[in-house]
């Protein structure tokens, strides 16, 4: 279930945006995984971690998804979107929405003065963990393929969605809208 505004996220909903495909998107997902942890009244660190994973996830994606090759189409406009998950732990998940579906990102190794290659080992060591999945875009209507690469950051003890609950079928329900808008088919 899609929300508006960062409360939303503590009953369960997810927050998603297109972001620029130009040099002014890294920029776009600061500010609002700035505002989102502001809202959520997160601590200024963890803000700050937020800020930086999220502005090397979204580089990436303009860097190695963001380019129309040959005659292909233009790839669809990166998104992010932001949920909190409980189980394992109480984290926030960020996830930056690219349509390279087989670009499989991993560090580099690069070294601390090297001038490309850190900005996937920056976020492992800010964030609780990190990784890739195949996916679909949740805010172009046309449901394209691509990849989303996330990562997780710590909520506090007394975060107030750890005491939420949502019925079972009320999940199933949702999680069978949100699938059939992305184009896969299901039944309830």
């Amino acid at each position: 279930m899609e929300v508006k505004g960062a409360w939303g996220l503590v009953t369960g909903g997810l927050c998603a945006w297109r972001l620029p495909g130009d040099e002014s998107g890294p920029a776009a997902a600061r500010r609002l995984v700035r505002q989102t942890m502001r809202e959520l009244q997160l601590g200024r660190d963890i803000i700050e971690d937020g800020e930086l994973a999220v502005s090397e996830t979204a580089t990436n994606a303009l860097r190695h998804a963001g380019c129309a090759q040959g005659d292909r189409p233009p790839p669809p406009l990166p998104e992010l979107w932001i949920w909190a998950r409980t189980v394992p732990s109480p984290q926030l998940i960020v996830s930056v929405f690219d349509g390279a579906r087989t670009a499989t990102p991993h560090t580099s190794g690069g070294g601390l003065l090297d001038e490309h290659g850190k900005g996937l080992e920056l976020v492992r060591e800010v964030t609780a963990d990190w990784g890739s999945a195949p996916t679909r875009s949740r805010v172009d209507t046309t449901s394209v393929p691509g990849k989303a690469v996330w990562f997780a950051l710590p909520l506090p003890c007394d975060w107030p969605g750890l005491h939420y609950r949502v019925h079972p079928g009320t999940a199933a329900h949702h999680l069978l809208l949100n699938l059939t808008r992305r184009g896969f088919e299901g039944r309830r």
